[in-house]
């Protein structure tokens, strides 16, 4: 996994210089990590991928996000600070039958939610991102989707702060693993000839990992870096 995670933190990184002002200082940087087989459409071949996120520190640091853990709105205000999320980009490699890979552009406004548990990012809501085209023979082309796959823009609650168990069925009251398996989606390619698109990839058990210090560190050292070359 360290090739692909290399490749997804160089899209991170330089999402990041893009974007400037909307990442804060606070701002966290975590890891998803994700490995299944595609399924019927792909007969064969096997996807594995990584994705890179953002968060603010203070959502991490909410008193709400124990050991039972909250699910946080990308709307949310937490301490006093936006939530800061956003989706940075994703590398995705394809192997077994087919071989290639997919590469998807990072989305400032592409994170719904989050899951918080023990301080740490533990699952995620995107929209549907996409589509891109891969490097497969065949011309396939994609949509990636973290959490559920029909999401839905909340608007009862992304303006309330975070809360657990309000009882109105909405993402705050989904446990963790509701948020964490990724889908492709096969939107194109050679594969939609002999199958109906779109067509859902099977569910990829996806693992974040917090990466050590804030994503304002990390912009520091890949300006150190360029200046050094």
């Amino acid at each position: 996994m360290i090739k692909p995670f290399r490749k997804v933190l160089g899209t991170a990184l330089v999402a990041g210089a893009a974007l400037g002002s909307a990442a804060t200082a606070d701002a966290a940087l975590v890891v998803g990590v994700f490995d299944p087989a595609f399924g019927a459409a792909l007969s064969g071949v096997d996807f594995s991928g990584t994705a890179s996120f953002t968060i603010d520190q203070n959502c991490l640091n909410n008193s709400l996000a124990d050991a039972t853990g909250v699910f946080i709105y990308s709307t949310s205000i937490c301490n006093g600070h936006l939530a800061g999320m956003s989706f940075l980009g994703a590398h995705v490699d394809f192997t077994g039958g087919q071989s290639g890979h997919a590469d998807f552009a990072a989305n400032p406004f592409g994170i719904l939610g989050m899951f918080v548990q023990n301080h740490q990012v533990v699952g995620v809501q995107s929209i549907i991102l996409g589509p891109v085209t891969s490097t497969l023979p065949g011309h396939e082309q994609f949509k990636l989707v973290f959490g559920q796959t029909n999401p839905v823009f909340d608007f009862g609650d992304i303006f309330r702060p975070p809360e657990r168990n309000d009882g109105d069925n909405d993402y705050d009251d989904m446990p963790a693993s509701a948020f964490q398996s990724t889908h492709l989606i096969l939107v194109g390619g050679d594969a939609c000839l002999h199958s109906t698109c779109p067509s859902q990839s099977n569910a990829a058990a996806t693992h974040f990992v917090p990466e050590p210090g804030s994503l304002a560190l990390v912009m520091g050292a890949l300006g150190v870096g360029w200046a050094a070359r």
